[in-house]
């Protein structure tokens, strides 16, 4: 991390403690919420102690702002910049542990919301804040090609590729269907020569994350510098064949 970037969010920080007296210190200092499945247990303490002690997830209600809860993760408000992830059970530490294994990854990393701090054991990430898109013009418009040309470069197998990149035939074509056909040529290799479907590949090999991901505009955001970036990237087919 930058340092510019690390001293924002300390300054972050502060500010957020000052106004909701939420001490990240002290949140620090808390029980997780304990892994519920019979796989594994992440500290191995008896449910007696579990139900005695103060949960992370408990003190983030209680002084944050709740933006949304799934199956196996909260996400909390901390700053205009940052948002706090909290996992609730073995999957959300899972989902943790793949978004940081994503993000330190520098491959993958120009891609993804950018984290800034995380619990060692995965408990919980502080990640920037993306503006989520809502159309898949919005895509097009900062990549600079369609969403759904994207997906299927990305689904395409090694016999598809190539006749996906091949300049058409044009003397077997149709007159009408020519500039159709040369707008998709182009628009393929587009996709294909772009940084980001390199970075995606790569993420798709490393990490296993799901297609099915990426395919709605709503699984992509725009951060505050104005990139492009993949919105919780820690559902990986093998915490989807793990846990759901």
């Amino acid at each position: 991390m930058f340092l510019k970037e690390q001293i924002a969010y300390q300054l972050d920080l502060i500010l957020c403690e000052s106004s909701s007296k939420f001490d990240f210190r002290h949140f620090k200092t808390l029980s997780p919420l304990e892994a519920q499945s019979i796989e594994y247990d992440h500290f191995n303490r008896d449910d007696d102690d579990i139900e005695e002690s103060t949960g992370m997830l408990d003190y983030a209600k209680e002084h944050l702002r709740l933006l949304g809860e799934g199956s196996s993760r909260a996400v909390f408000y901390l700053s205009n910049r940052f948002v706090l992830k909290i996992a609730k059970n073995d999957a959300g530490y899972a989902q943790n542990e793949a978004e940081v294994e994503v993000f330190t990854n520098p491959a993958t990393k120009p891609i993804v919301a950018k984290i800034y701090d995380f619990d060692p054991d995965y408990a919980w990430i502080v990640s920037e804040v993306v503006r989520e898109l809502t159309t898949a013009r919005e895509f097009e418009e900062k990549s600079g090609f369609q969403l759904l040309s994207l997906m299927n470069i990305l689904r395409a197998d090694k016999q598809t590729l190539p006749y996906l990149l091949k300049e058409p035939d044009y003397s077997k074509l149709a007159p009408h269907h020519h500039d159709m056909a040369v707008e998709r040529y182009k628009m393929n290799n587009k996709v294909f020569a772009s940084p980001l479907y390199a970075a995606i590949k790569e993420l798709q090999l490393n990490s296993k994350i799901q297609l099915v991901d990426l395919q709605t505009a709503g699984h992509w955001g725009m951060t505050a510098d104005g990139q492009l970036v993949i919105l919780d990237y820690g559902f990986t087919r093998d915490v989807s064949n793990a846990f759901y």
